[in-house]
């Protein structure tokens, strides 16, 4: 396989360096417009007739052909929803023709049709998948800004393929054809955003609001011009640029928004709101282009939540137990402040670009819990929060040159993300003894018989436990590319383009935690830290060390119907004092120390240190890759992408004792790992006629173990090692693509598609045992000393999975606009799409089995979906536009996602049926450029729910509610 890679390579460069045309040539060039609203129609297909020469239109409705030979030929256009049109041209020896060409709609016996705001979308997006070399999904500008989502989240969810994760309601990130987040790149103007996560390689996308956005594209497969590192497919967020002027006014825009949050017991329902400031100019006879926009909004996630542990009833895989309940109330407030600024200035034969992304997210977490815990027979009333940020900023700076004999494209790239969490706290009270015993051993109980037999006393409910912790996460990257492509012609039937380029990435992360935590606050050995919190607090001085739960109610919180009354939530807790306590204590630190309070309140060495990691990551990449034309209906994509990742990072090994709180003995190492891969790719696009497209793809990707996974980090607890293993590798998935689609102007757009992923080497948290000396390769090699280790170790790691991974399915698609229709019913517009997704992984783990006093450990794997993989999602959006008047309705369904990994059958779970609808509308406004607009989002108020995959039991449930927004709109350009 190397020695052919190798050989077509060398073909490839051979093609790139020799002369491109040695006949006399001609270029044609010009934009692609709207006859009558002057729009530009991305996407469009130009063709000269007769030959292999034609170019699509870009995002602007340019296009470009080189190298046409001297002679009379015609020239054909076609757009979904238009009339196709033919041009009669010259070309001339080196000579440049400029031809613009006007598109007209569709008509129905002399009629006008009238493209409406959706309906262009739709068209728009139609054109620029069936225009790509690649299997894609777009959202088109048009369709994003004429009812925009929520987040941009929720607008690619909307998409075949695509489910969404949510918290509190909000979607936050995607998972694409069954595989997680952190499976998937997500970039903006093609430039990868920094990880937000201090553990995998996940991004979030619930910070871009769909109103900065000039398209969103979901490639589900990827040529050698495109980084490798993504299993699953790639989202890219496309900035808005500024659009031509059509007056001398400036164009501007405003919009303001309340919101509205329906949840029974949340409070603040109308602390949502949001505002957005965009202008954009161009200016030096449009050769230069500003566009900025500013957003800030605020919202309300609050939910509900229950979350129920189970064990599996060892001797059989259908009975299970119930180990604790717990019910919570979680108040979200999240403020967000983001800015998108795009400068562009057209060269003569190209164009230089610098785009900035910037937000800034706020978050205020309050959480109310009440456990409780069947195993040990108590009732824990727990209060938590948070106030932390986030900051993430994306730059690029790219150059786009056409010389006369290649193009260039270079660009340098700087992404970041900083997540600041400086006031996580939790404080708890203990009751013991609730009446829970009768259910230590009783199979198959519901989780609401808990509740009904717990025996309540809040008098004896005692602060047990507090902790607060300061965790920074920060990833920075740099990167640069530089891409050549090069025109070919063989004959007028055969023409093409040689690419070659290479990329280099470099990444700085790093973790870090402070941590102050204690516990036994209702015990004597607490003494001295329970009088510092009475004092704090000013509580009576006969309470000892037992300060109850009745003296911190909150009269002026009510649960409500907490779960539409399902369960009951008995006591709030007021927590608006607690905050300040911590920073009390840490005051008091050494007089802590100096009276023996360390067990009730310590800065805890261990969980302060074990964790943290910092290195860096460099990522370089060459690829070769020709795109050949076969006449006008067929070309194929070969190449291929050499990809190499060089890890360096430093972890910490310690042992970790009692006194570890205090005093953690540990030292730090540092690993370097290189990871270097050859990847082939091909795809293949045919036309066999004017109204069907095939297409076929075949690629291999990577995806690169996550931080957490690949820091050299080891602790030995009592009876248990945490080790990582430092000979992970990537792992490696083999993808084939296919697709027809069918598109016609009645028609609309309809595809069918099937993929196959087969993904060796992936990476799964294992456990297993070793005994005796068999454990001393696990222990940190610095901290043995003479020191022979005993007893039976449970080993928990990461491991390469050795069975091969398949994960398959289907996608259908259908978007039409029903024109043809008479009178008013000409405005509807339909999206549908459906995805059906299989997949079988093999988990490895380790049975353990007693006879006796004999236990044995029996390596062995079960069988089941991918994390993540839903079995079904449905998508149907039915728009209406009428005049100056657009509504929206949508429905997304999503079946049994895969969540809960488990040996045991009866306790692993996925969520239940999700069906979710949604309603957006806009009305113009005969004032001033005015129009109002609004939506529901989850109508019904459907909530989150797990359940275990047997018995159907619930696992969890987020219940947020549904929300409302409304606004003005305001835009002074263009009238």
């Amino acid at each position: 396989m190397r020695i052919i890679l190798n050989q077509l390579l060398s073909v490839l460069l051979l093609l790139y360096f020799s002369p491109g045309n040695l006949f006399a040539s001609g270029t044609i060039k010009g934009r692609i417009n709207d006859a009558k609203t002057k729009e530009t129609l991305p996407g469009a297909n130009v063709i000269i007739q007769g030959t292999a020469f034609g170019a699509a239109s870009n995002i602007e409705g340019e296009y470009i052909i080189r190298n046409v030979p001297e002679g009379n030929f015609v020239i054909k256009v076609s757009y979904i929803g238009y009339k196709s049109k033919e041009v009669s041209v010259k070309i001339s020896n080196e000579k440049t023709i400029e031809l613009n060409i006007e598109l007209s709609p569709e008509t129905i016996e002399a009629e006008e049709i009238v493209i409406s705001a959706q309906a262009s979308g739709q068209k728009s997006a139609i054109n620029q998948q069936l225009s790509s070399d690649r299997i894609v999904n777009v959202v088109s500008s048009e369709k994003i800004q004429s009812l925009p989502d929520a987040n941009a989240a929720e607008s690619v969810g909307r998409l075949p393929g695509v489910s969404v994760l949510r918290n509190g309601g909000e979607g936050t990130q995607v998972v694409i054809r069954g595989l997680s987040p952190k499976y998937n790149q997500v970039t903006v103007n093609g430039v990868e955003l920094a990880s937000s996560s201090p553990s995998d390689r996940s991004t979030e996308v619930s910070m871009i609001t769909p109103n900065i956005l000039g398209s969103i594209e979901v490639s589900k497969t990827i040529t050698p011009d495109m980084d490798a590192n993504v299993i699953g497919g790639v989202v890219n967020f496309e900035l808005k640029e500024a659009k031509s002027k059509t007056t001398d006014r400036l164009p501007i825009s405003f919009s303001v928004q309340g919101g509205y949050n329906n949840l029974s017991n949340v409070y603040n329902k109308f602390n949502n709101y949001k505002y957005l400031l965009g202008v954009e100019d161009r200016l030096l006879d449009e050769k230069l282009g500003l566009m900025a926009q500013l957003n800030i909004e605020r919202r309300n996630l609050t939910s509900n939540d229950i979350n129920i542990g189970y064990d599996p009833v060892a001797t059989n895989f259908t009975d299970y137990r119930i180990r604790n309940t717990d019910l919570s109330y979680n108040y979200r407030d999240l403020q967000r402040y983001n800015a998108a600024i795009v400068i562009d200035y057209m060269l003569t034969s190209g164009k230089i670009k610098f785009t900035n992304f910037f937000n800034y997210s706020k978050s205020s977490l309050i959480h109310r819990v009440e456990s409780y815990n069947i195993a040990s027979n108590y009732l824990d009333f727990l209060s938590a929060g948070s106030s932390g940020n986030s900051n993430d900023m994306t730059n690029s700076l790219e150059l786009n040159q056409n010389f006369s004999f290649f193009d260039l494209t270079a660009k340098i790239t700087h992404s970041n993300s900083l997540v600041h969490s400086p006031n996580e706290w939790s404080l708890d009270f203990l009751q013991n003894s609730v009446g829970l015993a009768s259910l230590t051993n009783k199979p198959n109980i519901s989780p609401e018989d808990v509740q009904k037999i717990a025996v309540i006393k809040l008098e004896q409910a005692y602060m047990n436990g507090i902790s607060t912790s300061n965790n920074n996460s920060k990833e920075n990257t740099w990167s640069a590319s530089i891409d050549l492509a090069k025109e070919f012609e063989i004959d007028n039937s055969i023409t093409g383009t040689i690419k070659i380029g290479s990329s280099y990435r470099f990444q700085d992360k790093n973790f870090d935690s402070d941590v102050y935590d204690g516990g036994g606050l209702q015990y004597g050995g607490a003494g001295y830290v329970d009088k510092l919190i009475a004092n704090y607090f000013s509580l009576p001085s006969n309470l000892g060390y037992q300060i109850p739960v009745t003296l911190f109610n909150d009269k002026n919180f009510n649960y409500g119907k907490f779960l539409d009354g399902q369960f009951i939530m008995n006591y709030p807790i007021n927590v608006g004092p607690f905050e300040g306590l911590f920073p009390y204590l840490k005051k008091n630190y050494d007089e802590i120390l100096k009276n023996n309070g360390w067990s009730a309140f310590v800065h805890d060495a261990y969980l302060s240190t074990t964790n943290d990691f910092k290195g860096n990551e460099n990522r370089y990449a060459y690829y070769a890759m020709a795109n050949i034309k076969f006449g006008a209906n067929f070309n194929i994509i070969l190449g291929a992408r050499f990809q190499n990742l060089i890890t360096k990072y430093t972890g910490m090994r310690g042992i970790q004792t009692r006194g570890s709180v205090l005093t953690y003995n540990y030292y730090d190492t540092v690993a370097t790992k290189s990871y270097g891969y050859l990847l082939p790719n091909i795809s293949v696009k045919y036309r066999p006629l004017d109204w069907m497209d095939l297409r076929f793809a075949y690629s291999n990707t990577l995806a690169y173990p996550d931080f957490q996974s690949i820091i050299p980090r080891i602790n030995v607890g009592s009876g248990e090692i945490n080790w990582n293993n430092l000979n992970l590798e990537p792992s490696h998935s083999f993808n084939y693509d296919f697709d027809i689609s069918f598109h016609e102007n009645t028609l609309g757009f309809l595809s069918f598609g099937c993929f196959l992923k087969n993904i060796n080497k992936l990476i799964y948290p294992w456990s297993f045992y070793v005994s005796g000396t068999k454990a001393i390769p696990y222990f940190p090699n610095k901290l043995l000393g003479n020191t022979t280790p005993t007893g039976i170790y449970k080993i928990n790691t990461y491991i390469n999975n050795s069975f091969l991974i398949k994960d398959y399915g289907i996608e259908a698609d259908w978007q039409t606009h029903f024109w043809y229709l008479p009178s008013v019913l000409s405005g509807l517009v339909l999206s549908i799409n459906y995805t059906h997704i299989l997949s079988k992984a093999n988990y490895p783990y380790t049975l353990i089995k007693s006879t006796g006093r004999t236990i044995a450990y029996i390596d062995t794997s079960f069988s089941d979906k991918l994390l993540h993989q839903p079995n079904n999602i449905l998508n149907i959006s039915v728009g209406y536009d009428y005049k100056d008047f657009s509504i929206r309705i949508a429905l997304i369904y999503q079946e049994s996602i895969f969540t809960g990994v488990n040996f045991w059958p009866q306790i692993r779970t996925n969520t239940a049926s999700y069906s979710r609808w949604d309603i957006a509308f806009k009305q113009t406004l005969p004032w001033n450029n005015l129009e109002l607009y609004g939506a529901i989002n989850n109508l019904t108020s459907v909530s989150d729910k797990i359940i275990l995959q047997l018995s159907e039991k619930v696992q969890s449930i987020q219940d947020y509610g549904a929300t409302a927004y409304i606004g003005i709109r305001w835009n002074f350009n263009n009238n």
